[in-house]
C-alpha cells in the first residue's frame, strides 16, 4: 500500500505535467491570433495612418506587434503637431483579432503672431453689460465680439479665422443659387486628412445628367473632390479643399466651403472638434434673418 507522501508525490507530479500542458496549449492558441483589423478612434481621421497600421495584418497579435502600431499612432500625431497624445488599445472581445486604438490629445499650437488689436478697449461697466445682452452675429464686427471661431461670409466668399490675436482671411468658394450653404450657427464635429469622398445620390445624378458617371466611393488622392483635408460640420456639410482650384472665389458647390489646400492645411491644424463656426450671407440676408451664436444645435434655418 502506497504511502501518503508517495500519493501526493505522484499527483503533483501528474498536476504539474497537466498545467504545463494547458499552459503550452494557451500559450499557442495566442501564438495563432493574428491581426485582422485594426481601427483608431480620434480628434483626426487619416487614410495614411489606416494604410500603415493594415499593413500589419496578418502578424501575431504579440507586445512586439501592440508596441509598433501604437508607435505608428503617436508618430503620426507627432507629425501633426498635435500635443498630450494618449493612446490607449483594447482587443475585441467578440474577435480576437480586431485591436482598436483610441486617441485623446490636444490640437497643435497656432503658430506665434504679433498681438493685433481687433477693437478700442472699453470701459468695465460697459463691458459686464454687453456681456449679458444676447449675441446676434450678423456681420464682421458682431462675429468678433462672438466665441465663434470662424465666419463665413456668402456673399463675399471670404472666410475669417481667428488665430490667437490675429485674425486671418481667405478667399473661398460657397453652394450655388440652387444648392446655397445654409447660414446657422455649427460645430466642428470632426477633422479628417486624406477622406474619402461618397457622391450623394443628388451630385451623381447631376453628373449623369451631364454625362459624368461618378462611381459611390472615391478614395483620398489626386481625383478626389475634397482635397486633403475635410472639416466636417454639422447637417451633412464641411470645409474641405478641392481639385479645381479655380473654382475658389465662386458660388460653385454644393453647399460646402471649398478652400485652396495650402488654407485649408492652416484652418485644419487650428481648429478642434467642438469649435463654433458662423455662416452668414444669402439666403438668411435676404430674409432679413438673424442668427445668435448662443444656439447650440445646427439646423438650418
Amino acid at each position: 500500500m502506497s504511502s501518503l507522501p508517495s500519493i501526493l508525490a505522484r499527483w503533483s507530479a501528474g498536476a504539474a505535467l497537466l498545467f504545463a500542458a494547458a499552459g503550452a496549449a494557451v500559450a499557442q492558441q495566442d501564438a495563432a491570433v493574428t491581426l485582422a483589423q485594426v481601427t483608431v478612434e480620434g480628434p483626426v481621421l487619416s487614410a495614411d495612418l489606416d494604410a500603415a497600421l493594415a499593413a500589419l495584418q496578418g502578424r501575431p497579435m504579440d507586445d512586439a506587434l501592440l508596441a509598433e502600431a501604437e508607435a505608428l499612432v503617436r508618430d503620426y500625431y507627432d507629425w501633426l503637431e498635435w500635443r498630450d497624445v494618449q493612446v490607449s488599445a483594447q482587443r475585441s472581445e467578440e474577435a480576437a483579432g480586431n485591436l482598436q486604438f483610441r486617441v485623446e490629445a490636444q490640437p497643435p499650437l497656432p503658430p506665434p503672431e504679433p498681438p493685433v488689436a481687433l477693437a478700442e478697449p472699453e470701459p468695465a461697466k460697459k463691458r459686464a453689460r454687453k456681456r449679458e445682452a444676447p449675441i446676434l452675429a450678423t456681420d464682421y464686427d458682431s462675429w468678433l465680439r462672438s466665441p465663434a471661431r470662424v465666419l463665413v461670409d456668402a456673399d463675399q466668399r471670404r472666410l475669417w479665422l481667428k488665430r490667437g490675436q490675429q485674425i486671418v482671411s481667405y478667399t473661398v468658394a460657397v453652394g450655388t443659387e440652387n444648392t446655397p450653404t445654409p447660414p446657422g450657427v455649427y460645430r466642428v464635429e470632426q477633422i479628417a486628412h486624406r477622406p474619402t469622398w461618397y457622391p450623394t445620390a443628388t451630385i451623381r445624378r447631376d453628373h449623369a445628367a451631364r454625362g459624368i458617371k461618378l462611381p459611390s466611393v472615391v478614395p483620398p488622392g489626386e481625383g478626389n473632390p475634397l482635397g486633403a483635408w475635410f472639416v466636417r460640420l454639422q447637417d451633412s456639410i464641411g470645409i474641405h479643399g478641392t481639385n479645381e482650384p479655380a473654382s475658389i472665389g465662386q458660388a460653385s458647390s454644393y453647399g460646402c466651403v471649398r478652400m485652396h489646400e495650402r488654407d485649408l492645411e492652416e484652418l485644419a491644424r487650428t481648429l478642434r472638434p467642438g469649435d463654433r463656426v458662423l455662416v452668414i450671407g444669402e439666403p438668411a440676408a435676404a430674409a432679413g434673418q438673424q442668427v445668435s451664436l448662443r444656439d447650440t444645435g445646427g439646423s438650418h434655418p
